[in-house]
């Protein structure tokens, strides 16, 4: 057996084709439920990475559950694309102005998935955005 190790993105990516599959096998609508945050939160100077559902509304004991991207243009300044992520106990965020990764948050519905990593600076890494219907 080969081992290999997976980076944050890697194991997010891994956690939530697990727990997709496992609600679609059972015939429901493959929605994570909670918003998942690993790795380092906003400010600790680790990489980390978030994963939610933008159409689920989410309150729990500790308050509520939040993942979206924010796009920002100013003047004379390049545009830029913040994400977020908060799990009632973590943070997480990123910022970048790369025009593919802009492009993919453009995408982002209220049925949208969204993965994003950061790395030590805070910059993003990695955005996907998954949207499809399903029938539950």
């Amino acid at each position: 057996m080969r081992l290999v190790r997976l980076g944050f993105d890697g194991a997010l990516l891994l956690l939530v084709g697990v727990a997709l599959e496992g609600a679609s096998a059972q015939g429901q609508c493959p929605t994570p439920q909670q918003v998942v945050i690993v790795g380092g939160a906003a400010g600790s100077d680790l990489p980390g990475a978030a994963l939610g559902a933008l159409g689920t509304p989410r309150t729990i004991s500790s308050g509520t559950q939040d993942i979206g991207c924010t796009s920002l243009s100013v003047s004379g300044a390049a545009p830029l694309v913040s994400c977020f992520a908060s799990n009632g106990s973590l943070f997480g965020s990123c910022m970048t102005s790369d025009p593919a990764m802009m492009a993919i948050v453009s995408r982002l519905t209220p049925q949208s998935i969204l993965n994003f990593s950061w790395d030590a600076d805070g910059a993003c890494t990695q955005i996907t955005v998954k949207t499809a219907a399903c029938n539950p």
